[in-house]
């Protein structure tokens, strides 16, 4: 091995190694993000919490509303 200097710091190379450092970087927000690079169990996650939170959600606007016609009902009838 012999050692070689890239940048400040001195790194050993072994003597058939071109001193060339890797242009690979860290994955970007988007490369993250992307549901092709989920592992497996990530995305049976989202298959089924995605829907099940979307109908909670529906089904406590739906109560809310019916709550809320049922007492304009209740209203209506004091009226009459």
């Amino acid at each position: 091995m012999r050692p070689d200097v890239i940048g400040n710091r001195r790194v050993e190379q072994e003597s058939g190694d071109v001193g060339v450092t890797s242009t690979e970087t860290r994955d970007s927000w988007s490369d993250r993000l992307s549901p092709r690079n989920w592992p497996l169990v990530w995305k049976l996650v989202a298959v089924g919490l995605v829907p099940a939170l979307l109908a909670i959600v529906l089904g406590v606007l739906r109560v809310a509303d019916q709550a809320q016609s049922a007492s304009e009902l209740g209203s209506a009838n004091r009226l009459l």
